[in-house]
């Protein structure tokens, strides 16, 4: 296989013809382009998201006693990526059930 090259003197202007096709207008519309991070607006989510939270780390604290709804707890939350909020009280609910089969 050869590679071609073609050396362009500096002083030489170079025009880039950009081709356009004719492509559909995307579904999303301006959606993303119009986003706007409104400072207010968001404060009330981010408590909600605490509040669930707060929530979860009660169930898992005090959850379920059975081991195996526990682990299914465990799996599903780290299925739904939201585990690395939980670290602590996952580590604890492990141990515990580790440390009680021995």
């Amino acid at each position: 296989m050869e590679l071609c090259t073609q050396t362009i003197p500096a002083d030489h202007e170079v025009k880039i013809r950009l081709r356009f096709g004719s492509h559909h207008p995307t579904v999303w519309g301006d959606h993303f382009l119009a986003y706007a991070d409104l400072l207010g607006a968001n404060e009330g989510e981010e408590k909600q998201h605490e509040d669930l939270k707060q929530e979860v780390k009660k169930i898992l604290v005090m959850g379920p006693s059975k081991s195996l709804e526990k682990l299914e707890l465990i799996n599903t939350l780290q299925c739904l990526g939201v585990a690395y909020h939980f670290e602590r009280e996952i580590e604890e609910a492990l141990s515990y059930m580790h440390n009680c089969y021995i």
